[in-house]
């Protein structure tokens, strides 16, 4: 769910001119897991943060995303989504539909808002001996997408970027709201 993002810095140009880090050490495009991406905090900074916590006691890999029905009471997550949630700008994200159930091939999809180029996806900041880092929330998917995936990220709505920040009992009802509706596009592979 959700392995790779998109970035337009076009689609951002004014947080992007608040970021707290040169332009040049992020282009956009398409946004990896153990990569850097900017994230919108509490204070209204934005950051480059890596997207994943390595796992502990070397078993490689990362913790990408928590849980939207359990990221209040996990250990690793429940202090990070009292005090230090996040927002990821996107221009959207993509999915892939496996075929003949085989993780190798399949159909990429990107998801989208087809009303405004920005896609605002609800994150925590993680603390790690190498930086802090941020992972994506996650739900269930939406009716739009049951198709090809069960778990889509957490989507924000522009006026719900600051409470989500900023509002712990409004961000708590914001992880249990009835999810948006996005638009998808085939990309192929």
């Amino acid at each position: 769910m959700c392995g790779r993002y998109f970035f337009d810095p076009d689609d951002y140009q004014e947080l992007l001119a608040a970021a707290r880090f040169p332009a040049e050490e992020f282009k956009g495009g398409e946004v990896y897991p153990n990569s850097k991406a900017p994230v919108l905090l509490a204070d209204k900074s934005l950051h480059l943060l890596r997207w994943g916590r390595p796992w502990s006691g070397g078993k490689g890999g990362s913790l990408l995303h928590a849980r939207a029905e359990s990221v209040r009471e996990k250990p690793t997550f429940a202090p990070a989504f009292r005090e230090q949630r996040c927002m990821i700008p996107t221009s959207g994200y993509y999915e892939w539909q496996h075929i003949d159930g085989k993780s190798q091939r399949g159909q990429k999809y990107f998801f989208y808002n087809p009303e405004t180029p920005r896609l605002y996806l609800a994150g925590l900041v993680l603390a790690h001996p190498d930086g802090p880092c941020f992972v994506i929330i996650t739900r269930e998917a939406g009716a739009f997408m049951t198709d090809i995936h069960d778990r889509m990220p957490l989507l924000l709505a522009r006026d719900e970027v600051a409470p989500w920040l900023g509002n712990s009992t409004r961000a708590e009802e914001i992880l249990l709201r009835p999810q948006m509706e996005l638009a998808r596009a085939y990309k192929g592979v």
